[in-house]
């Protein structure tokens, strides 16, 4: 792809195939060194038009490397690396055509740098934003899961005490009425059959109460799901009933 104005030009030679290879190995390596390959290929450019060669191709590296350093580094180094890229279009224009430079080739060479780093700058940005978004999501989530796991330790905390409230008083109860009827059984089988029916109400009672407090767990886990099938609880209330 040569340009119709250079008249004569050189054809491909060891400097030319060398000249390509260093802009295809700098072209590899410009995310991890975007400044220096931006300015191995603005050099690499200059030394093609020196050198006359044909096709304006090769042109178009320091371009590339320009939107890569903006996308990288940001708007200021997008904004230096596109006067950069521009002053050099302009020496390797007048170097390649002296004189007999075409109308309008200057402009559209700035124009083609500021678009790049535009364009890098922009791209840089929309990076950044979807980094920063993708990080306050990932902390709003991190937070979420920080507050369900304390209600849930909160929950656990509340029921234990529930749960002991009941039992811790139940069974000291029917500890109690337990020894009470031992020791009459012998002597007032009337008053130990009293502590027995002491003992049944409040295993009773207890009961009742362990059956409220999970038919509200149940209800606060799923209010549509229905109620669970009967449990150890249910069953150790028939046992006693019988």
């Amino acid at each position: 792809a040569g340009h119709r104005w250079i008249s004569g030009p050189r054809p491909l030679d060891a400097v030319a195939v060398g000249l390509v290879a260093v802009v295809a190995g700098a072209l590899a390596l410009r995310r991890r060194y975007p400044i220096w390959v931006l300015v191995v290929l603005n050099a690499a450019a200059l030394a093609w038009a020196a050198g006359q060669y044909p096709g304006s191709l090769i042109l178009l590296a320091p371009l590339i490397a320009c939107y890569t350093l903006a996308t990288l580094r940001g708007w200021r180094w997008g904004l230096a690396g596109a006067v950069v890229t521009a002053l050099s279009a302009l020496v390797a224009i007048r170097v390649a055509f002296g004189t007999a430079e075409p109308a309008g080739i200057s402009g559209i060479a700035v124009w083609m740098a500021a678009t790049a780093g535009a364009a890098g700058t922009a791209v840089g940005s929309y990076r950044a934003l979807l980094v920063a978004t993708r990080a306050q999501l990932g902390r709003e989530a991190q937070t979420r899961e920080a507050q369900a796991r304390r209600r849930a330790v909160e929950e656990r905390l509340r029921i234990a005490r529930e749960l002991h409230d009941v039992f811790g008083h139940t069974m000291a109860t029917i500890s109690v009425q337990a020894g009470v009827g031992i020791h009459l059984l012998q002597t007032r089988p009337a008053q130990a059959v009293e502590a027995l029916t002491t003992i049944k109400q409040i295993s009773d009672q207890a009961l009742t109460d362990v059956k409220i407090i999970l038919g509200v767990l149940r209800a606060d886990n799923d209010p549509d799901q229905p109620r669970a099938p009967r449990g150890g609880l249910d069953r150790l209330e028939e046992v006693h009933a019988a």
